[in-house]
């Protein structure tokens, strides 16, 4: 949700000009980049639970630091870089546990998977449009929050049993 809205958020809740705007979206990019090289370079290591785990949590705690710090130009964007640093890794890690699970089926569940994204943005941006025509700002990262929260949840229940969090697959 708060990317979704990153512009119309910055203008109302800093007076942000095109600029910082424009920044905030280099930075968001860059670490989404360098986000999903570091994870292609770690994935063989700690697995793709992990790998998934770590780069949700990252956007899950860039959330949460956006949410705190309102107000602040430099805890926002620190907020909105781990944010983007989860990103495109987190959903090349969703990919690669789905792969691995099932790879007679991966041309399936892989598309599916890119279905269920597009099923996740349009209801984060329908939310976050209400949040934001209610003028509910805050409250735009906070479900952010609980959002990337619940992602994390479902990853713990879909783990494959018996194995550490560090456990391939």
């Amino acid at each position: 949700m708060i990317f979704t809205y990153l512009g119309p958020l910055l203008l109302k809740l800093l007076d942000a000009g095109p600029r910082t705007i424009g920044t905030f979206f280099a930075l968001f990019g860059v670490a989404g980049f360098i986000g999903n090289v570091l994870a292609t370079r770690v994935v063989t290591r700690l697995g793709t639970f992990a790998t998934s785990f770590v780069f949700i949590l990252s956007m899950f705690i860039g959330a949460l630091v956006w949410s705190l710090g309102v107000g602040m130009l430099a805890a926002m964007a620190v907020g909105i870089v781990l944010q983007g640093f989860g990103f495109a890794a987190a959903n090349s890690m969703q990919q690669a546990r789905l792969v691995a699970a099932a790879p007679e089926l991966s041309s399936a569940t892989v598309a599916l998977n890119t279905s269920s994204i597009y099923v996740g943005q349009a209801l984060g941006s329908a939310l976050g449009g209400f949040l934001f025509e209610h003028e509910h700002l805050l409250a735009v990262g906070y479900a952010t929050v609980v959002f990337f929260g619940a992602a994390l949840a479902v990853l713990a229940l879909t783990r494959r049993r018996g194995g550490t969090l560090a456990a391939k697959g």
